[in-house]
């Protein structure tokens, strides 16, 4: 507990390495509770125990992109994301991880960065129709 707020760490599925200079550790993500409830996935893929979550969240925070032109495994992209917000099943999805960082030479910017958060938002719509999505540019708020 952290000043009213219980923070519970929640399997992940990514490689435990991390590149080039970071330690080997389990991938996790984060359940935060108090008066309401908010989800961060962190770096990982659709995986079968997000089911566990299902209806207990207020706020799910869904990385829907990588940092370069294409995306590995252990991450998510806006079709498997948005499946994820059909199993979770929040009141919101908040798109993450998009649009924020990529690298110039060799891995160029993506053509257009905004792309994986609005195709997010369009999936979401046809999987999780229950689920409001709310896309933020990076450093906005939002108040629920």
């Amino acid at each position: 507990m952290v000043q009213g707020l219980r923070v519970i760490a929640t399997p992940a599925q990514h490689d435990r390495r991390r590149r080039p200079l970071g330690p080997a550790a389990d991938p996790v993500g984060y359940v935060i509770r108090g008066s309401r409830s908010a989800y961060f996935a962190g770096d990982t893929d659709l995986f079968g125990a997000m089911a566990a979550l299902r209806g207990s969240l207020e706020v799910a925070l869904l990385p829907v992109w990588g940092w370069g032109r294409d995306i590995g495994a252990g991450h998510l992209d806006p079709d498997r994301a948005a499946r994820a917000a059909a199993i979770i099943d929040p009141r919101v999805a908040i798109p993450i991880h998009w649009g924020t960082f990529a690298l110039g030479w060799p891995v160029p910017r993506p053509d257009d960065p905004r792309r994986p958060a609005r195709q997010f938002a369009e999936l979401t719509a046809t999987y999780a129709p229950g689920v409001r999505v709310c896309v933020l540019a990076p450093g906005e708020r939002i108040s629920l």
